[in-house]
């Protein structure tokens, strides 16, 4: 009886000895696919991006494998949902676009941590309840630094599409002064040829077509200017007649 019952204690201790090896693995493994997400989403070029992004998706293979499915359905589950991110990732043609994949990601990886977290406490539960209120502040602030990260990421997307705008509004109000010009030039031209001791002068639109304006009202604006030049030149053209 004695020689049986120590039996089942030694078996019992490599079920457990094995168990939480597995544990940690997944721990560790889970730990890679959140280093490689952070410097992806850190990364400054495209292909620093899916270098870490391939990383993290061979991690996360490896989590999908070592889980014990019934025991951790939903950890699987976030899993594959993790696995999916990174693979768009992986084929992003633009570097914000993949940086977003990443950063949608990173929430599930602390949901992965947590649903993890609650499945192996079926065999860990010491483990689970000394942790747990350490992991619920832990993914707060890991919220409320996604919710910052997200955030300005939105600044900046917003502040390059601004950049673009104004950079689109100087080059058109650009090439409509230098027609303007020419269109002046031309018609000073004109009148030097037909004898006229008349000329038109230029005008420094630059300030008028403010760049605060829309497209819309600077091209308004320039239409506006060169009927109003070619009146002019008319005028004086007609003038030289008498």
């Amino acid at each position: 009886m004695k020689k049986l019952y120590f039996t089942f204690l030694f078996t019992l201790c490599i079920a457990f000895g094995f168990s939480k090896n597995n544990t940690e693995d997944i721990i560790t493994e889970l730990g890679k696919v959140r280093h490689h997400v952070d410097a992806g989403e850190a990364s400054f070029n495209l292909e620093d991006l899916k270098y870490h992004s391939k990383k993290a998706l061979l991690a996360i293979k490896t989590v999908k494998g070592t889980l014990d499915i019934e025991k951790c359905e939903k950890t699987f589950e976030v899993s594959v949902k993790i696995s999916d991110l990174l693979d768009s990732a992986l084929i992003s043609e633009e570097l914000v676009e993949g940086q977003r994949y990443l950063n949608t990601s990173k929430s599930l990886i602390t949901k992965a941590f947590y649903e993890f977290e609650i499945c192996s406490s079926i065999e860990h539960a010491d483990l689970a309840l000394n942790n747990l209120e350490q992991q619920q502040n832990q993914l707060k602030q890991q919220q409320l630094e996604l919710e910052r990260q997200a955030a300005q990421i939105k600044k900046q997307l917003e502040e390059q599409k601004q950049k673009e705008i104004s950079l689109k509004k100087e080059a058109y109000i650009n090439s409509n002064e230098k027609a303007l010009q020419k269109t002046i030039n031309a018609y000073n031209e004109t009148l030097k040829a037909c004898g006229c001791n008349l000329s038109i002068t230029s005008i420094n639109t630059n300030n008028l077509a403010s760049n605060n304006n829309s497209i819309e009202q600077i091209k308004a604006f320039y239409i506006e200017k060169m009927l109003s030049i070619s009146q002019v030149y008319q005028s004086k053209l007609s003038a030289c007649k008498n």
